[in-house]
């Protein structure tokens, strides 16, 4: 993989300055399509990716892509949840 993006630590941790951002990416279109994209991040340098559950399919669709033989010691997902707001009687 280059690593022809520039990368900051996030604790212990080394990702890339700038993230891919994976919501709503593209759940009509065919994974063989949708992995071309994610292959061209990976390969020139982008090893954080952000994603969320309620965001299509998109952590179904990175499992798939790390499914296949690529070599994910790099990869970094950021993963989003929600809360409930609180609020104070």
């Amino acid at each position: 993989m280059p690593a022809s993006l520039l990368n900051r630590r996030i604790g212990s941790t080394l990702v890339s300055a700038i993230g891919l951002g994976t919501a709503y990416y593209g759940a009509s279109e065919p994974d063989k399509q949708r992995f071309k994209v994610l292959d061209a991040a990976y390969e020139e340098g982008c090893t954080l990716w952000d994603t969320a559950d309620v965001c299509s399919d998109s952590e179904e669709f990175i499992g798939r892509w790390c499914a296949l033989p690529v070599d994910l010691h790099s990869l970094v997902n950021s993963d989003q949840f929600q809360v409930p707001a609180y609020r104070k009687a």
